[in-house]
């Protein structure tokens, strides 16, 4: 009997010891992830998802001040005012003081994207929207509209909160959708029409598979209609993804056919200022399971960006800095002549194209063809990050040096998920027009963007 108690009372402590070490396991698990929250200074909806997911395995009720009422719960408000007061956290979504004004392509086409299922909309047009847009609605009014083919709401809701957003697409859409009879999407007409409403206080978002298409007119005349699209120097987020597709679904010459259970790419466009598609990309969660993203900027002339030219011996030779005026320099000697520029307020662009792609001297351009970048270099102080452009010269000679950026390239995947109409039967995954529509919104945007300026005289 001894032995059976003895026995019953190590593996108590046994149980005990594993249980204590569960739940340390847990703390130490959030208390890392929050760590690293808290050092990133910058929270993503994905962040505090993740967060929350990790937080939920906990298993104790803590003394902190975001604790919900049970284990593994958060207060969210309570829980943001922690990451602003005690670690000085900026939350990415509150930035975006934002309304949304989406905007659903109410073509035929359309409804075989749709899911009506809830139990399997996760690959389906309607189940993006929920778990991509919903994401970025905190706060701020969100429009809906269902548009047929001339930019005109066929059916149009707003909403206050998230959960009426979701109730909407996940519910109601599919039935508005069959209402449609749209047979052409006019993206030329379409798009220019909607991009009205973007302004420093509203985002437009197109859902849509992008396929230009006008029953009355040949595929050759579509794509000469896209010649003409403005959408006004506006910037836009070009996001497409690969969802199921079951409907009706149209080849040159407009033979129309059944597909089923396949996948078929499907875009969101948003549409807005240069700050606005910038903080969306800082929410990393748009681009993710997407077949490729693009962001065309109208004008990074609003981004901060600041310049100096260093002092030093190892930083110039052969000029001399105008101390009256900034970012001027006088040319004293005839010869070689070097000068280091440094550049703040590039974050920006970080978030766009990268630290590789703005170290790589390839992709800027000197006005003057006697100048040239010979060397970036990067170099990182807490949050900021300082780029250093070394410019020689063989022979110098006075002028208004202009360093631009080459930006607003269209990317591979653009091109190859285009597809001519004559060979849509035989390439059903790809999109008809997909290129010229995009190469035609992001012309007026420029290629190559000032980035700074200098004088140089001798």
């Amino acid at each position: 009997m001894k032995i059976i108690a003895s026995f019953k009372h190590y593996l108590w402590v046994a149980v005990s010891l594993l249980a204590v070490s569960c739940q340390r396991g847990d703390s130490n698990k959030w208390n890392s992830n929050l760590e690293n929250i808290c050092d990133n200074k910058q929270v993503t909806i994905q962040d505090y998802e993740e967060f929350k997911k990790v937080f939920s395995k906990n298993k104790k009720i803590t003394n902190e001040p975001w604790q919900g009422q049970k284990a593994g719960e958060i207060d969210s408000v309570e829980f943001i005012k922690y990451l602003k007061s005690e670690c000085g956290c900026t939350i990415l979504w509150e930035t975006i003081n934002t309304n949304y004004h989406i905007y659903i392509d109410g073509s035929d086409l359309t409804k075989g994207y749709i899911k009506k299922e809830k139990m399997d909309m996760s690959k389906s047009m309607n189940g993006i929207l929920v778990d991509k847009v919903t994401k970025l609605i905190e706060k701020n009014k969100t429009f809906i509209c269902l548009l047929n083919s001339e930019g005109e709401c066929i059916q149009q809701h707003s909403f206050n909160n998230k959960s009426q957003l979701s109730e909407y697409i996940e519910d109601k859409l599919s039935d508005e959708l069959k209402q449609s009879n749209g047979l052409s999407s006019l993206f030329h007409k379409l798009i220019p029409k909607i991009a009205e409403k973007a302004d420093k206080e509203n985002v437009v978002v197109l859902a849509s598979d992008l396929i230009t298409s006008n029953h009355k007119d040949n595929s050759k005349n579509v794509l000469e209609f896209l010649k003409g699209i403005d959408i006004k120097n506006k910037s836009f987020y070009l996001v497409g993804y690969n969802v199921d597709f079951n409907g009706y679904f149209w080849y040159s010459n407009n033979q129309k056919t059944q597909l089923s259970n396949i996948q078929r790419p499907f875009y969101m466009l948003f549409i807005g200022q240069p700050e606005q598609i910038i903080k969306l990309k800082k929410m990393n969660f748009l681009h993710q399971e997407s077949i490729g993203e693009f962001i065309s900027i109208s004008s990074i002339n609003d981004l901060s960006i600041n310049t100096r030219i260093l002092q030093g011996r190892n930083n110039i030779q052969g000029v001399e800095i105008e101390k009256k005026e900034k970012n001027k320099i006088k040319i004293k000697k005839p010869t070689q002549i070097k000068f280091t520029l440094e550049v703040l307020g590039m974050e920006n662009l970080e978030v766009l194209y990268g630290e590789s792609y703005l170290s790589n001297q390839k992709n800027y351009q000197l006005s003057e063809p006697k100048y040239t970048i010979k060397e970036i270099r990067l170099e990182k102080e807490n949050e900021k990050h300082k780029y250093y452009f070394i410019i020689t010269s063989e022979e110098p000679i006075p002028t208004n040096l202009t360093v631009s950026i080459k930006i607003n390239e269209l990317p591979k995947w653009i091109e190859n998920n285009s597809v001519n109409i004559n060979d849509l039967e035989k390439e059903k995954t790809k999109t008809f027009g997909l290129y010229e529509l995009i190469y035609n919104l992001a012309k007026n945007n420029r290629n190559m963007q000032t980035l700074f300026k200098l004088t140089i005289i001798d």
